[in-house]
């Protein structure tokens, strides 16, 4: 069995893996109740002036713990997030971890001052739909919801609408598809079309996450 997770996270790119240990992490304390969702909610307040500066972090990959009822949806969280990381660094970003790396830093810094402004405790949920409509366009594969074959174009919104069902807000999916349109948007629409290369790799993310050449699969 050891041997079998050594393996299976010996062959997690690099990126994602560093989403799921953080996440696994903060997911595992809580769970233990060495930190709870106190510690780790986004707050300026305290940011500022009790010098936690790991909110802003932890806020974003923070998506629940194991106790309670809630313990399904965290799992169900965490799973979306690792499924659909996964998925854009080994097929849309293949090769690419550092083009990958700079598009969780962009819609990171856009979530984070949308978070801000619209009073956003957690920015997790914008993760989670930040990579599903991202994979939705770079990976277009149809999915399976409750036996129907849904598009990949459509998937988000179905996400959207069965998150509404279960009554989650609607705001934080809807700024995280803002984030990864916008990023989209930047990072290939407009070189393609105008030329302009406003999101480029630097040089430091091909030194820490080596891979193939940079701008992912701009064709």
């Amino acid at each position: 069995m050891a041997d079998q997770v050594a393996a299976w996270w010996e062959a997690v790119p690099p990126v994602t893996k560093c989403l799921v240990a953080g996440s696994g992490l903060l997911t595992g304390v809580s769970s233990l109740g060495v930190l709870t969702a106190e510690h780790l909610f986004l707050s300026w307040e305290l940011v500022i002036w009790q010098y936690e500066l790991w909110r802003p972090i932890t806020s974003m990959l923070y998506f629940g713990d194991l106790g309670g009822p809630a313990a399904l949806a965290t799992i169900m969280n965490l799973g979306i997030m690792y499924s659909f990381s996964r998925r854009l660094e080994e097929e849309a970003f293949h090769g690419l971890s550092a083009d990958y790396a700079v598009m969780l830093a962009f819609t990171y810094v856009l979530v984070l001052v949308a978070g801000t402004l619209l009073d956003f405790y957690f920015l997790s949920p914008c993760l989670a739909m930040i990579l599903i409509w991202v994979a939705s366009r770079r990976s277009p594969y149809p999915y399976n919801v409750f036996g129907f074959i849904v598009e990949a174009v459509y998937f988000p919104w179905v996400v959207v609408a069965l998150g509404q069902f279960f009554g989650n807000s609607l705001l934080p999916d809807l700024v995280g598809i803002g984030a990864g349109h916008a990023f989209l948007y930047l990072k290939f629409e407009l070189p393609r079309t105008r030329g302009v290369h406003l999101l480029p790799t630097p040089a430091v993310l091909h030194t820490l996450f080596p891979g193939g050449p940079t701008e992912a699969a701009a064709a």
